[in-house]
C-alpha cells in the first residue's frame, strides 16, 4: 500500500494471498464519436472467511454510467439508482441481515468504488457496468482510453470525495487480466487505427473491425486507440425522442481561428519522482518538438518541478540562440525533485515576467498530473489569467485532474502514453496556442428548445464541440435542424462556425440519459438529484444499490471481513520498469481498411499463433517495421487521399526501432514538422538506389514534397544517409552503402 503524507507518498507492498479481483473483461464499440463499453469484473472469495469487498476503479473520462448488474450463480440482477441515503440504508440494512448487497458510488475525477457484502467463501459474483461517452474529434483524429489503474497520487483522497478507507491502495502483488475487444463500426471502418500501448489482434468482420487485446494484456496501463479518418469528419446532429419531447445533440466540428502574430509561452515540466522512466522521457521528446515550433517574436522560458519549482531558463525573446539553450536544458532533465506539488509550481510560473509586450501568456504543463484535487489548481489559474495547456504523459495519467485545469483556465489538454507520438502531441497543442479561440459560442438549433446545456466560453479550430438541448414533442418525421454554431471571432464579429448536415433518429433512451448527464453540474442540487434519479444517473446525490434476494441457507451467518482490493501499479511508474513501445499491435497484412502499414505474408497468424501458443505470458510481437515499411505506409495514406498531418498517426508505430526514432528526434531541429520529416523519410528510402528504393512511390512522393525549400530538403537526406544509410530497406542488418561516400544525396527534381 502506499502512506499520504504531506510531501507525497510511500509505497509499500500489499501481500494479498487470496486476490478477489479475479479478471476484468471490456467490449467496447466506437461508431461515430459515440463510445459504448460493457464492463464485467469477476470477484471470488478464495479465502476461509466471509468478506466484504470495496474496489476503487476508474472510469473514460467524461463516461456516462448506463447501468450495473449482478451476475450470480446464474442469475441476474439489475441495479436501481437511489439518493446517497436511501442506497446507505437499503446496503448497511442488507450487510446486517447476511444479503449479498452490492453499491456503486462515484468520487472525482471519474473515480467509482464498488462494495460487495458478505461474499461468501468460495462464491464467485460477476458486476456488469455499461457505460456511454462522446469521444471528441482533435486534430482530425480520435483518441479513445480505457483507464485501468490509479497511480499513486500526492495529497490526501479525501480531495476527490473518497473517505479514508475507500482510498485505492497500490498492491506491489496484484496481477489482474484484462480481456478488451473493440469494434470499430460505421464509416469509421475505413481509418487508420493504432493500438500504441499494447498488442492486438485485427479481424473484420460484419459488424465492423474487430481488434481484440493480446492475453497479455493486464490493469497496469491504459489502453488506447487513436482513430484517424480518412476524409475529414463532418458535423453532425442526432436526436431522440423520450415521452413526449425530444433530446439533440450536436457535434460540431471548429474552423481554425485567427493566427496570433506571437506567443509568450511559459514551459513547465514535472520532475517530480512519479515522472521517473518513460514519463520523463516522453516530456523530453515533446519538449523537443515544441522548440521547433517556436518564431522569431515569441517569448520562450523554461522551469521544472516537484517539490520545489526551479526555472532553468528565464523569459527570453526567441533568437537564434534560444533553440540550442533549451535542448542543452532539456538534455539534463531527470526525475529528482521529490514529490508532485503542481500548485506551487503553476504560482511561481505564474508569476514569472513575459519577455516582450507582457500580454496573452501561456503555461504549457507536461506532467503525469498525479494530485488528487484539480481545485486549488482551477484557482490559481483564474486568478492569474494564464491559460493553462496540458499535455499528460505515463500509463495511468490523471487525466480528469488536467483536462479540469486546462478548460477552467481556457486552456486544452492531451494525453500521451508511451509508445505514442510525443511530437504530434506536442504539435497539436503549438496549433492551439498560436490560435485565437473562438469566443461566445451559441446554437441556432433551427426550432426554440426547451432546455439547453451550458456550453464552454471559447474552443479552439480543429477541434469537436458537442452541443445539447431538448425540445417540446415534435410533429411525426420532424426534427430539428440544421443546427448552426455561431460565435466570435478575435475582432468581435460574430460568425457562423458549422452547420450540421440532417438530422439522424437514435432509439433507445442512451441519448436521452447522455444530455441529462450534462444537466447535473448546475447549483442547484435539488434539481440535479431529481435529474438524476429520472433518469437513473449516477451523480454526487445519489448511487446504484443491488440486493440479490437469498433464501435463508445462503445468508452469510456471522460478520464479514474488510477486504480492499489493491490496484496494479501502472507501468514504468516511478522508473520501476519501462512501457516498451514494441508491445504495439501487429497489424494485419490483407486488410488496407485496417491499418496502412502491411506485414509480411502470414506474419500476423504466426504472432497471433505463437501468443496462442505461449499462454498469459506471452504478448503478439510484430517484426520491426523496416524502412521499406515506412516509405509504404506514406505513400499508400497520400495516394488514398490522406493529409499530411495524418502522417502522423500512420507512421507513429514506426517509431518502436529505435534507429528511427533517434533520426526523427534530430529531424526536428532541421525546423521540419513531424508530419513533414515522415514524408521527408519516405521519399529518401523511395529514392535509394541499387534496388533499395521504388520508382512509382517517389514519383508521388516527389509530387507532396515538391514545396519545400531544397536546402531544408538535402540537410533531411542527409541526415538520413548518416543515420540510416548502412541499414537495408527490408531489414536492419548492417550494409555497405549503395553508392560512393562522397556522392551526394538524391536531388528532388
Amino acid at each position: 500500500m502506499y502512506e499520504e503524507n504531506e510531501a507525497g507518498f510511500v509505497l509499500r507492498g500489499h501481500a494479498d494471498a487470496h486476490p478477489v479481483l479475479s479478471g476484468v473483461q471490456a467490449d467496447g464499440r466506437l461508431e461515430g464519436p459515440l463510445f459504448t463499453l460493457l464492463l464485467k469484473q469477476t470477484y471470488r472469495n478464495l479465502s476461509g472467511g466471509t468478506l466484504e469487498v470495496a474496489y476503487t476503479f476508474p472510469l473514460p473520462h467524461g463516461a456516462v454510467l448506463l447501468e450495473l448488474a449482478a451476475e450470480s450463480g446464474g442469475r441476474r440482477l439489475e441495479g436501481r439508482v437511489l439518493t446517497r441515503a436511501e442506497a446507505d440504508h437499503r446496503y448497511e440494512g442488507a450487510l446486517a441481515d447476511g444479503d449479498l448487497p452490492i453499491q456503486l458510488e462515484s468520487g472525482a475525477d471519474g473515480l467509482l468504488t464498488a462494495s460487495i457484502g458478505n461474499l461468501l467463501p468460495g462464491e464467485q459474483i460477476v458486476l456488469v457496468v455499461r457505460t456511454a461517452q462522446w469521444l471528441h474529434f482533435e486534430a482530425g483524429r480520435l483518441r479513445l482510453t480505457l483507464p485501468t489503474t490509479i497511480a499513486p497520487r500526492a495529497g490526501g483522497a479525501s480531495a476527490a470525495g473518497l473517505p479514508p478507507h475507500l482510498a485505492p491502495a497500490v498492491s506491489m502483488q496484484a496481477d489482474y487480466p484484462l480481456a478488451m475487444r473493440v469494434t470499430v463500426a460505421g464509416a469509421l471502418m475505413s481509418s487508420s487505427i493504432e493500438c500504441p500501448t499494447h498488442a492486438t489482434v485485427r479481424e473484420k468482420s460484419a459488424a465492423g473491425i474487430v481488434l481484440t487485446l493480446a492475453p497479455s494484456a493486464r490493469l497496469d496501463r491504459d489502453v488506447v486507440l487513436v482513430v484517424t479518418p480518412r476524409v475529414p469528419r463532418a458535423s453532425m446532429l442526432l436526436c431522440a425522442e423520450h415521452r413526449s419531447s425530444a433530446v439533440a445533440a450536436a457535434a460540431f466540428q471548429l474552423p481554425a481561428g485567427s493566427p496570433r502574430p506571437r506567443i509568450a509561452l511559459k514551459l513547465l515540466v514535472d520532475c517530480s519522482g512519479s515522472m521517473a522512466g518513460d514519463s520523463i522521457d516522453s516530456a523530453g521528446k515533446a519538449l523537443l518538438a515544441i522548440c521547433g515550433q517556436l518564431r522569431s517574436g515569441d517569448s520562450v522560458s523554461l522551469s521544472r518541478f516537484g517539490s520545489t519549482c526551479d526555472c532553468i531558463v528565464p523569459p527570453s525573446r526567441v533568437g537564434a540562440d534560444i533553440g540550442v539553450r533549451l535542448q542543452a536544458r532539456l538534455a539534463d532533465l531527470r526525475a529528482d525533485m521529490g514529490g508532485t506539488d503542481i500548485q506551487a509550481a503553476l504560482s511561481a510560473v505564474f508569476a514569472l515576467p513575459v519577455a516582450g509586450d507582457g500580454s496573452g501568456a501561456d503555461v504549457l504543463l507536461i506532467t503525469d498530473g498525479q494530485v488528487w484535487s484539480a481545485g486549488p489548481l482551477v484557482r490559481a489559474a483564474q486568478a492569474s489569467a494564464h491559460r493553462v495547456f496540458a499535455i499528460g504523459v505515463g500509463s495511468s495519467p490523471a487525466e480528469g485532474v488536467l483536462r479540469e485545469v486546462a478548460a477552467a483556465s481556457g486552456g486544452a489538454c492531451e494525453l500521451a502514453t508511451p509508445g505514442e507520438g510525443l511530437s504530434g502531441a506536442a504539435l497539436r497543442m503549438m496549433e492551439r496556442i498560436r490560435q485565437q479561440p473562438w469566443a461566445g459560442l451559441r446554437v441556432d438549433w433551427g426550432v426554440a428548445p426547451v432546455w439547453e446545456a451550458a456550453l464552454p466560453p471559447g474552443a479552439f479550430g480543429g477541434d469537436t464541440l458537442f452541443a445539447f438541448a431538448g425540445f417540446d414533442a415534435l410533429p411525426p418525421g420532424q426534427l430539428p435542424g440544421p443546427a448552426r454554431l455561431c460565435g466570435r471571432d478575435a475582432l468581435g464579429s460574430e460568425l457562423e462556425l458549422a452547420r450540421t448536415d440532417n438530422a439522424s433518429l437514435l432509439a433507445g433512451d442512451t441519448l436521452v440519459r447522455m444530455a441529462a448527464a450534462r444537466r447535473l453540474s448546475g447549483d442547484d442540487e435539488a434539481a440535479a438529484r431529481e435529474l438524476a434519479l429520472e433518469h437513473q444517473l449516477l451523480s454526487a446525490q445519489t448511487r446504484y444499490v443491488s440486493v440479490p434476494p437469498l433464501d435463508a441457507r445462503d445468508k452469510a451467518s456471522g460478520p464479514a471481513s474488510w477486504h480492499q482490493v489493491g490496484t496494479m501499479l501502472g507501468a514504468g511508474w516511478g522508473g520501476l520498469g519501462s512501457v516498451q513501445p514494441g508491445a504495439a499491435a501487429p497489424p494485419p497484412a490483407a486488410d488496407s481498411t485496417a491499418s496502412l502499414r502491411p506485414l509480411a505474408p502470414g506474419a500476423a497468424a504466426a504472432a497471433a499463433g505463437a501468443a496462442s501458443a505461449a499462454g498469459n505470458d506471452t504478448a503478439v510481437m510484430a517484426p520491426l517495421p523496416c524502412l521499406r515499411d515506412v516509405m509504404s505506409a506514406v505513400a499508400e495514406h497520400l495516394a488514398h487521399g490522406g493529409s499530411l498531418q495524418g502522417l502522423l498517426g500512420c507512421c507513429a508505430a514506426f517509431g518502436r526501432v529505435p534507429a528511427v526514432e533517434a533520426t526523427m528526434h534530430r529531424a526536428l531541429t532541421l525546423r521540419l514538422s513531424p508530419a513533414a520529416a515522415w514524408l521527408r523519410l519516405g521519399l529518401w528510402v523511395a529514392r535509394r538506389g541499387a534496388g533499395q528504393g521504388d520508382a512509382a512511390c517517389a514519383a508521388l512522393l516527389a509530387t507532396h514534397a515538391a514545396f519545400v525549400d531544397a536546402p531544408i530538403l538535402q540537410q533531411a537526406f542527409r541526415l538520413f544517409e548518416q543515420r540510416l544509410g548502412r541499414f537495408g530497406s527490408d531489414g536492419w542488418e548492417a550494409q555497405r552503402s549503395s553508392r560512393p561516400a562522397d556522392t551526394p544525396p538524391p536531388r528532388l527534381r
